[in-house]
């Protein structure tokens, strides 16, 4: 019977001592899982804030591009006035030579010669005005390149630093499995 006892005793301890041993793996189990939620949420958090990030960059970006477009569109009618202004001066210049061959009624010539460089003046005018419009577009133009080359610098550097924050933030993860038996 002491025997029993004594078996029954070693028995009771041994499931005691193994069932205290599965409780504490269960809670070391429970941590580990809690630590890797904690950190799954924190990296999807990561990638939200990224996307709106992206969102956000890519919508500047159209607006820069429809902001050259128009400037594009604006430099084009320029470059048309220049052009009808390029005949008007042709115009000019061959109602000049016509004048100039038919030199007996000079004074009449003279003066229709007089109000063709008139018109001539008013139209180089005219060019220079066309010009300082069209060097305004050019430099809109370049500013909004060199913003969209900053914002995308940005992104990349965003893109660089999420990277880093992800390895950081699974360095808890690989400390508590140096041998890699959970997986990575």
């Amino acid at each position: 019977m002491s025997d029993t006892r004594t078996l029954i005793e070693v028995l009771h301890q041994t499931v005691t001592a193994a069932d205290a041993r599965m409780t504490e793996e269960n809670q070391i189990g429970l941590r580990i899982a809690g630590r890797t939620q904690g950190i799954i949420r924190g990296v999807v958090l990561l990638l939200v804030i990224a996307a709106a990030i992206n969102f956000y960059l890519i919508q500047d970006l159209a607006e820069g591009m429809h902001s050259m477009t128009a400037s594009m569109e604006s430099m084009h009618g320029d470059v048309s006035r220049v052009n009808a202004d390029m005949h008007q001066i042709t115009a000019a210049v061959t109602a000049m030579t016509d004048q100039v061959r038919s030199l007996p009624p000079m004074r009449e010539d003279l003066v229709f010669m007089s109000q063709d460089m008139t018109r001539i003046a008013q139209t180089v005018q005219t060019i220079d005005g066309d010009m300082a419009g069209m060097d305004q577009h050019v430099a809109t133009i370049t500013n909004g390149i060199g913003t969209m080359a900053w914002r995308f610098d940005q992104l990349i550097q965003t893109t660089r630093g999420m990277g880093h924050s992800v390895n950081q933030m699974s360095q808890p993860v690989r400390t508590l499995d140096p041998f890699g038996v959970m997986g990575r």
